[in-house]
């Protein structure tokens, strides 16, 4: 029998965090609250004004994209 080799391509990406410039209260299912100064991490980025972010603590959900900074 051949042995059956896999190679894998480990890719390491930059994630991008943001720092909230304000508070924010989640109002629906699947939004994230925070408070100002909160150091979140950018997931993806499926609308301009709505992104999906991760706190700290490994919480998910939309973030408004507004209401951060890059850092």
């Amino acid at each position: 029998m051949a042995e059956l080799r896999t190679k894998f391509c480990h890719v390491v990406l930059q994630a991008e965090r943001v720092q909230a410039l304000y508070n924010f209260d989640a109002e629906e299912e699947g939004e994230l609250s925070f408070t100002k100064g909160t150091v979140l991490t950018v997931l993806d980025k499926p609308d301009p004004n709505w992104w999906m972010g991760m706190d700290t603590n490994g919480s998910r959900g939309l973030i408004p994209s507004t209401y951060v900074k890059a850092i």
